[in-house]
């Protein structure tokens, strides 16, 4: 588990090497992003304190407490995480823009509207996202990604066109 300051830092970092600024209601995006397909994929939280509701969308709770706790020192295999974290995020979702990242991360159904709903629409408190909306939310994005594939294959199996034919032309 990491401090999401180190995250933040590294999409940041990720981001300026391809010459575009991220906000900070992005970055929450980002952020949150990255938290549930880490916690779908891996089974583990990438950051303490989890994910909070907020009236820019679901962000870190960190980000609520003052002072921030203080950045420490990470191993190297804790860097090749975060470097896996960050890239597999930034190839998902670079050319993805905020409105679209916004309405795929608030939208009806997701773990952030269902907090929104529970909470009368009142987020002043930081309510928590618990991890097990984030699960189901995320768990369904990967079937849906995973059942859109499958399709493509056995379509592609019916027509009798494989890779290998489509690249040979």
């Amino acid at each position: 588990m990491f401090d999401v300051t180190i995250i933040e830092r590294a999409l940041r970092a990720r981001a300026s090497d391809s010459d575009r600024e991220i906000s900070q209601e992005h970055m929450a995006l980002l952020l949150y992003w990255a938290y549930g397909w880490t916690l779908t994929n891996r089974g583990s939280r990438l950051f303490a304190g989890g994910i909070v509701a907020s009236e820019i969308g679901p962000m870190p709770r960190q980000w609520t407490e003052r002072p921030r706790a203080p950045i420490v020192g990470r191993r190297k295999t804790e860097a090749a995480s975060v470097t896996w974290v960050v890239e597999s995020t930034w190839v998902s979702l670079s050319r993805v823009q905020r409105p679209v990242l916004l309405s795929m991360t608030t939208g009806e159904g997701s773990a952030w509207r269902q907090v929104l709903d529970r909470h009368l629409g009142d987020l002043s408190s930081f309510p928590v996202i618990e991890d097990s909306l984030i699960l189901t939310e995320f768990g369904q994005r990967v079937q849906r990604s995973f059942g859109a594939r499958s399709q493509a294959t056995a379509a592609q199996l019916r027509s009798g066109v494989t890779s290998e034919d489509e690249r040979d032309g």
